[in-house]
């Protein structure tokens, strides 16, 4: 019984530090890229950074609910990708309005989950 609190204790422990550490790695990167030049914390590369990031970040959150509900496989960056690519493609090749292409998008996600799952 007494290892396996010892065994508990030291697991938080252990993914309490990655966790620190992830954090400390990235404010040094900031830290880093601010002083090797003058133009890293400034607003527009600051907003590049971020639309650069906002795809992945919503795939990442679209995956964090599969994840949660147990039903992953290798089979959803995939079916994520195409669902994404889809998107671009109805709005810009074939000039569909933004609501109608992400609506498009979601569809053919579903699609291929329904037909995949």
């Amino acid at each position: 019984m007494a290892t396996t609190v010892a065994t508990r204790r030291t697991l938080i422990r252990a993914d309490a530090m990655q966790r620190v550490l992830a954090f400390a790695a990235l404010i040094v990167l900031f830290v880093v890229f601010s002083l090797a030049s003058s133009n890293f914390l400034t607003f527009s590369n600051v907003i590049g950074i971020l639309l650069a990031t906002a795809v992945n970040g919503v795939l990442a959150l679209g995956v964090t609910f599969v994840i949660i509900s147990g039903g992953i496989d290798l089979s959803i960056g995939t079916v994520m990708t195409l669902a994404a690519v889809m998107t671009g493609v109805f709005i810009t090749k074939w000039q569909m309005p933004i609501v109608i292409g992400v609506l498009g998008g979601l569809l053919t996600g579903a699609a291929c989950g329904l037909i995949n799952g």
